[in-house]
């Protein structure tokens, strides 16, 4: 549970991507509990600092360490955009995109990942997958079978405001059912599967494309930091730094942040992303060292 709430420094190079590939975003709204990070210049006119109270519709189930629980709430940001896109902190931009990224002819691209939802949960899996796999079939009882069968790449992605809002209606009890969890739970709501089953069919049938990416493409890496296969994570982000995919997320599942792997596996993340990301953000108080 720790690597759920360790800072290790993602957020500032996922910042410095979005203002090196996407400077076309023009306020950029960043969640947290109440505790930005210090570097973090607030005054800022591109930045919008928004704390859990400011969203959730009932503040007695704070404090909540559920992302999924953050994220039914997302819509509900005062000064949100009709459509914006949404970046967990451990998201990165290797390219430059554009809003065609991500719509284009009034059609959605979902970014997805090869693999396919199952029908059914497995105690062997993950939160992630199980989560995922009840997400599924939640909207398949409320609204039929969906086309999109995959599961949601580690990517931004793009929604409507006014999507959401219908959806927090119509699926209210899923959607508290997952702001009561302060820590997540395989029953919880994953915000991209149902919203683009919903879209899909359950919403005027909004056009909708599912696009996979494959792993290790100049489109898409994903690399899990662990302590059993460090090599290769090492591996990994070299080829990260020679390939730059259009999108990457380095995601933290070390259990152990003490031991001599994990902090070496954290420094060479940080000098990847410092050798990728070189040029601080107008928004950075202080003179960042690693």
């Amino acid at each position: 549970m720790k690597r759920r709430i360790t800072d290790n420094g993602e957020l500032r190079y996922s910042l410095r991507s979005i203002r090196k590939y996407a400077s076309w975003i023009e306020k950029i709204h960043i969640i947290t509990n109440g505790h930005p990070p210090s570097w973090l210049d607030l005054s800022h006119p591109a930045i919008n600092h928004v704390i859990h109270e400011e969203i959730f519709p009932d503040t007695s189930v704070l404090p909540t360490f559920n992302s999924y629980a953050i994220e039914c709430n997302l819509h509900r940001i005062s000064s949100l955009s009709p459509c914006f896109l949404y970046f967990n902190d451990d998201f990165f931009l290797g390219r430059s995109i554009e809003v065609s990224t991500f719509i284009r002819d009034d059609e959605l691209r979902f970014y997805a990942v090869p693999h396919t939802i199952g029908a059914k949960r497995d105690e062997k899996h993950s939160i992630y997958y199980n989560s995922a796999v009840y997400s599924q079939n939640y909207m398949r009882s409320r609204i039929g079978v969906s086309p999109l069968t995959h599961f949601p790449a580690h990517t931004p992605q793009l929604y409507e405001k006014k999507v959401l809002d219908r959806m927090d209606s119509l699926f209210e009890d899923l959607l508290n059912q997952t702001r009561k969890n302060r820590y997540r739970t395989e029953f919880d709501n994953t915000l991209s599967v149902t919203y683009s089953r919903y879209y899909a069919i359950g919403n005027e049938s909004k056009k909708i494309t599912e696009e996979v990416l494959p792993y290790g493409s100049d489109l898409y890496f994903f690399i899990s930091l662990s302590e059993k296969h460090w090599i290769k994570r090492i591996t990994e982000l070299i080829r990260l730094l020679k390939n730059k995919p259009l999108f990457f997320c380095i995601n933290d599942d070390i259990d152990h942040h003490d031991s001599f792997r994990a902090k070496w596996l954290f420094l060479l993340m940080k000098l990847t992303l410092q050798r990728l990301f070189p040029e601080p953000a107008p928004w950075e108080k202080d003179q960042y060292t690693l």
